[in-house]
């Protein structure tokens, strides 16, 4: 779908001539099941609560508001890293 979005080059919108994109990034609580959470991990929040929880990035167009990226991370692994 994004590959024909942008070969119909007459589609996509431009800002002075630019196409805009960001890059957001946010964390997911996930339903609390035995499946998620031994592929995820838990990570505790400010009351000592065990949740499920994943990293997810993102790459939009913001003009026309199609993803063109996501990624999704173990939290745990992420805080390791820091």
């Amino acid at each position: 779908m994004t590959e024909e979005f942008y070969k119909k080059k007459a589609n996509i919108e431009h800002f002075f001539n630019f196409i805009v994109f960001a890059i957001d990034g946010s964390k997911f609580q996930l339903p609390e099941t035995d499946e998620l959470r031994s592929k995820y991990g838990c990570a505790s929040n400010q009351t000592g609560s065990n949740m499920t929880m994943v990293l997810v990035s993102q790459l939009v167009d913001v003009l026309s508001g199609i993803v063109l990226h996501a990624i999704v991370a173990i939290l745990v692994y992420y805080y390791s890293l820091n």
